[in-house]
C-alpha cells in the first residue's frame, strides 16, 4: 500500500473515514455482542441462582462470571476486526454496560467496592483478550507500528 504522503486528498479522506467507521463500527458491534452475552447469561446464570435461595456470595459469583464472559466475547469482536488499538476499543465497549451493571449492584452502599471491582475486572478481561485476539492476525492486517 502507498504511504499516506504518496496518496490524493480524496484517498486520504477516504482512508480517513474508513479508519474511523472500522473502530467506530466494531465498537458498536462489540457493545452489542457485551449487552448481548451479558443479557443472556444473566438469564442463564444469575436468575436461577439468585431465585433458588443460594447465599448472597454465590449471587456475586455469578455476576463475576457473567462480566468475564460478556468482556471476553466484547474483547473477541474487537480484537478479530479493528484496524488498530484493540484494548481501547475493547475496553470502551465494556465501560456503558459494566458501568450500568456497577450501578445495579451498588444500589445497596455496602456493595459500591464489589461493583468497582467487577468494572475492573471487566475491564482488564476485555483489553487482554482483544489483544491477545488481535496479535493473533496475521501481520498483514495489522497496524505497521505495533508489528
Amino acid at each position: 500500500m502507498s504511504r499516506n504522503s504518496d496518496l490524493g486528498v480524496l484517498d486520504r479522506g477516504t482512508l480517513v473515514l474508513w479508519r474511523a467507521s472500522n473502530l467506530l463500527g466494531w465498537g458498536i458491534a462489540a457493545v452489542l455482542a457485551h449487552s448481548a452475552c451479558w443479557i443472556v447469561v444473566t438469564m442463564l446464570v444469575v436468575r436461577p441462582t439468585a431465585s433458588s435461595g443460594l447465599t448472597p456470595l454465590l449471587v456475586v459469583v455469578a455476576f463475576f462470571l457473567t462480566g468475564v464472559i460478556a468482556a471476553a466475547v466484547a474483547g473477541v469482536v474487537a480484537g478479530d476486526h479493528v484496524y488498530r488499538w484493540p484494548a481501547a476499543v475493547s475496553m470502551v465497549a465494556v465501560a456503558v454496560p459494566a458501568m450500568l451493571a456497577g450501578l445495579l449492584l451498588a444500589a445497596d452502599p455496602a456493595s459500591v467496592p464489589t461493583a468497582a471491582l467487577l468494572v475492573t475486572v471487566e475491564f482488564a478481561v476485555a483489553g487482554i483478550v482483544g489483544r491477545r485476539r488481535w496479535n493473533r492476525r496475521p501481520r498483514a492486517l495489522r497496524f505497521p507500528s505495533q508489528n
